[in-house]
């Protein structure tokens, strides 16, 4: 039995020694790691001359990084020369050609605003602008709110009143199947005679013309809850739409909401998201009375983290819960690629 144990030792030996002998020692592999990834240092002079970015339209799209300081490369290589710059959060990163494990992109020199490179950033470093997230972002960050008509410019959380975190894309379509929304339908009833639409005391025209703007309205449907007809209008002086809820039982100036209303059919609350054209997006939730027949206006809140992009993605879940699709600021959403999110409100105020 001895001998059979010192047998197997010695071949362990043996085996462990041709290992050893076969393979680089720690040391030495972290020397070739060492050599492959020490890059010599470049210079300014080093990168070729770029035409300065005059209009940001014109750029493909751009590049954003988390880190302290970043790596210029002068070729989209690993081994090339590189130039470290600090990343200062006015750094504009333009992009123009997107490579394997590099983005080739368009740099002005600081205080040489006459000086543009081009220079390639690894994948590593930076996201492209179409697949930016906000995960790890605070999304309860607000510039201002207004709770029950008293508006609130220093509370900077939304939490006394509102919840904000993410989900994913599954739950949200789970969601979209058990919908608490009502559906707003066109109302048979409404005639349209190819300019404007009428029902009783209701006329809306199609087209309206001032001396700010020519105005366009869509008819969209009615709402039992509200007993209104809603129509959709856009303007010739930006992209903004607004909704507006009309009576037409009797004269009624209507009812305007920044974005397409979720309309809670057991508590008759209305919840709004869109985008904020300063930062951001706006949030608001409203209650219709059928006693009063009026609206009253609960809450608005200004997030600033977070871009809503489709206000018909607002699903109320729960008697206080509710999904809707956002992107991240900076996202570019032209870019058919482009990443979408999904967040969850949940109210906190039993107010409400």
């Amino acid at each position: 039995m001895k001998k059979i144990l010192a047998s197997i030792g010695l071949i362990s030996l043996i085996v462990s020694c041709k290992k050893e002998s076969a393979s680089p020692s720690a040391e030495t592999k972290k020397d070739t790691i060492q050599q492959k990834t020490s890059n010599l240092k470049a210079e300014i002079s080093d990168f070729k001359e770029a035409q300065q970015v005059d209009n940001v339209n014109d750029v493909p799209f751009e590049v954003y990084s988390k880190m302290d300081s970043v790596s210029f490369y002068t070729e989209p290589k690993a081994d090339a020369k590189v130039l470290r710059i600090k990343n200062d959060k006015l750094n504009n990163y333009y992009g123009f050609n997107d490579l394997n494990d590099f983005f080739e992109i368009h740099y002005t020199i600081a205080y040489q605003p006459n000086r543009t490179i081009t220079a390639y950033v690894s994948k590593k470093e930076f996201t492209k602008d179409s697949q930016l997230s906000v995960q790890g972002i605070d999304l309860n960050e607000i510039r201002s709110s207004t709770v029950k008509g008293v508006d609130d410019f220093k509370t900077k959380t939304s939490k006394s009143y509102a919840v904000v975190s993410m989900i994913d894309e599954a739950a949200y379509v789970q969601a979209q199947s058990k919908s608490l929304n009502e559906r707003i339908s066109p109302n048979p009833e409404v005639h349209f005679d190819g300019k404007a639409w009428s029902l009783n005391f209701l006329k809306i025209n199609k087209k309206e013309v001032d001396e700010e703007a020519e105005y366009t309205n869509q008819y969209i449907g009615f709402s039992p809850v509200t007993q209104r007809e809603f129509f959709v209008g856009e303007n010739s002086y930006n992209t903004d739409k607004y909704y507006t809820a009309y009576r037409s039982s009797k004269q009624d100036e209507g009812m305007t909401f920044l974005g397409y209303p979720a309309i809670n059919t057991t508590l008759k609350l209305l919840a709004c998201v869109t985008p904020n054209n300063d930062v951001g997006s706006d949030f608001t939730l409203t209650r219709y009375n059928p006693k009063t027949d009026r609206f009253e206006n609960l809450l608005y809140i200004n997030f600033t983290n977070f871009k809503a992009i489709d206000s018909k993605s607002l699903v109320w879940v729960t008697s206080n819960i509710l999904y809707f699709k956002v992107t991240h600021l900076n996202t570019n959403t032209s870019d058919p690629a482009h990443k979408t999110e999904y967040l969850k409100i949940e109210l906190t105020d039993k107010g409400f």
